[in-house]
């Protein structure tokens, strides 16, 4: 049976940094969705016209799917992207009205 390799820690201070950088969490969000978060026009059909573009829609269920989250749970994540970002973006609370 082959032996287990144990790594000594030496520098306690870049070990200590690489735990907490473990933890960080990048968003790229492009200039490009961000101008089209919102659908600007109505559609001139019967019932409401959707708030949010298509790319949006798929913004958000990438989200949702990647963190395994809720619908609400990924709206206040968004909120809470937009406000870093000091965006002044609408973000949906629940999924089901990203698809009316």
């Amino acid at each position: 049976m082959k032996k287990k390799t144990k790594y000594r820690i030496r520098n306690w201070s870049d070990y200590n940094r690489s735990l907490v950088n473990r933890g960080s969490l990048t968003f790229w969000i492009s200039e490009e969705l961000l101008a089209n978060w919102v659908e600007p026009e109505k559609t001139g059909m019967r019932g409401r016209s959707p708030q949010y573009t298509e790319a949006a829609v798929v913004a958000m269920a990438s989200i949702k799917f990647v963190f395994h989250q809720a619908g609400r749970q990924t709206g206040g994540l968004v909120a809470s992207v937009f406000a870093l970002l000091k965006v002044v973006l609408p973000a949906p609370n629940t999924i089901p009205q990203l698809c009316r």
